[in-house]
């Protein structure tokens, strides 16, 4: 199954790339996302080229992954 994501190629760009969604393994779901949005603060950000790690050439969706993780980590704790 085919899926639709936005990312950031680079600061003030938005892109729509189709990636392929991988079965769920045992024990896993998969929901269906109706309705998305860029939140004001971190993506928000990471868009317009003032986040940091952009400046320094970091890749957003790579970013964006990490920053994920963390709060994924941090909500675990």
């Amino acid at each position: 199954m085919m899926s639709e994501r936005v990312v950031f190629p680079k600061p003030c760009e938005v892109a729509i790339v189709r990636t392929e969604v991988p079965e769920p393994s045992k024990g896993q779901v998969l929901i269906k996302t109706l309705v998305t949005l860029i939140s004001t603060g971190t993506e928000l950000t990471i868009l317009s080229g003032d986040f940091p790690l952009t400046q320094l050439g970091l890749d957003m969706d790579i970013i964006l992954s990490f920053l994920v993780t963390q709060i994924l980590v941090s909500s675990l704790r």
